[in-house]
């Protein structure tokens, strides 16, 4: 399953981070429910990778993310990157990131059917409306092919 929501973690620009660093700041700052790959980029060495990806797994919470997101940008000196807001984030940006992320998994549940994403979010408005609205639709089509049939049966 995709993850449903990411953060990355990038070096300023040229710099890189040590493999040792990388690892003992990762397992100091590990978090349930969130995935972690480090960011070589293209033409990078493995041994010395640019950044790191965090992603929001199913299980996962905005706010463990948001902790590891920041807690590791401070202990390897990284800049972060939000991808679905399409700009550089900070300790005053947690707000924008919660309301997005939650506007995000509304989304994939809405529309992907997945379910799980909506643990802590508000529930759904019941399918009874909707499906009123269909058979009222589908009333109004028959009632006005009858009339229209009608119509034209007088021009006959």
């Amino acid at each position: 399953m995709p993850a449903s929501y990411e953060l990355f973690l990038r070096a300023p620009a040229g710099g890189g981070l040590g493999a040792d660093e990388l690892r003992a700041a990762l397992s100091a700052h590990a978090q349930p429910g969130i995935r972690v790959d480090t960011f070589v980029g293209e033409g990078g060495d493995p041994a010395r990778p640019r950044g790191v990806d965090l992603a929001l797994t199913e299980d996962g919470g905005v706010d463990g993310l948001l902790e590891a997101a920041f807690a590791l940008a401070q202990a390897l000196g990284l800049e972060v990157y939000d991808p679905q807001l399409a700009s550089e984030v900070t300790e005053l940006d947690r707000d924008r990131v919660r309301a997005n992320c939650d506007e995000v998994r509304t989304f994939r549940a809405d529309t992907l059917g997945e379910a799980g994403l909506l643990a802590g979010l508000p529930a759904p408005a019941p399918a009874g409306r909707t499906r009123l609205h269909l058979w009222l639709l589908i009333g109004g089509i028959i009632v006005a092919f009858l009339l229209l049939a009608r119509g034209c049966r007088h021009f006959v």
